[in-house]
């Protein structure tokens, strides 16, 4: 029985969906970087802060990972004091992700030099 080769949409739809945490991680800390010059005036997008005046506990998360992307630990700690705790938690998706990703090619690789 002959298997049909996967399309290459469906090869890049399975990667994505595998790898979702690292992409995830990859456009967060993108985002984190390039929002930096809007960090100190940026408008305030929270819509509990909006509707009744106070802040959530997300409030100065998005801020403070900028910072903390940027080197400014004081001003990520002032802003919201979660903002290590997220920070670390993308950048061990981002780790994990690439480590899963050359682990995965090297078996791919040796299953196929066996193959071969």
């Amino acid at each position: 029985m002959r298997v049909a080769p996967m399309s290459s949409l469906h090869a890049i739809a399975r990667l994505f969906c595998d790898y979702f945490e690292f992409w995830f991680s990859v456009a967060a800390l993108s985002v984190a970087w390039l929002y930096y010059p809007f960090c100190e005036s940026g408008p305030t997008l929270c819509i509990w802060k909006r509707l009744l005046g106070v802040a959530c506990p997300g409030c100065g998360l998005t801020r403070g990972v900028c910072f903390l992307v940027h080197g400014r630990w004081a001003d990520a700690v002032r802003f919201n004091s979660l903002s290590p705790l997220a920070t670390g938690i993308l950048l061990c998706n981002l780790l994990g992700g690439v480590w899963r990703f050359l682990r995965d090619v090297s078996l791919e690789g040796l299953s196929s030099w066996r193959e071969g």
